[in-house]
C-alpha cells in the first residue's frame, strides 16, 4: 500500500509546476520517506546478522521469531491450499 501511495504522489507532483512550493514539499517527503524505508532496512539486516552471529545473547526475541516462522509456515500451507483449490474448480 505504502508504494502504491508513494507512487501515486510522485505522479501528483508531477502535474504541478516544479518550483511550486507544494510539489517541493511532496518531492522532500517522498524523498524522505524513501531514506527511511531503506534506513528500516538496514537496521533489519543489522538485525538479522546480529542474531545469526549470536543468537543466544536474544533468546527471549529468538523465540518469538521462531513462533512467528511457525504461523509463517502454517500461512503459506493456508495460501497453497487455497491455490490447489481455486486450480481445482477453474
Amino acid at each position: 500500500m505504502g508504494d502504491f501511495l508513494g507512487g501515486f504522489i510522485k505522479g501528483l507532483s508531477s502535474f504541478m509546476p516544479e518550483d511550486a512550493p507544494d510539489a517541493k514539499i511532496l518531492k522532500a517527503q517522498t524523498g524522505l520517506n524513501d531514506l527511511r524505508k531503506q534506513e528500516t532496512q538496514l537496521y533489519a539486516e543489522i538485525g538479522k546478522q546480529a542474531f545469526e552471529e549470536d543468537n543466544a545473547r536474544y533468546s527471549e526475541t529468538g523465540e518469538r521469531l521462531r513462533l512467528v516462522h511457525e504461523e509463517i509456515a502454517q500461512a503459506q500451507s493456508r495460501l497453497q491450499d487455497a491455490q490447489k483449490e481455486k486450480d481445482v474448480r477453474s
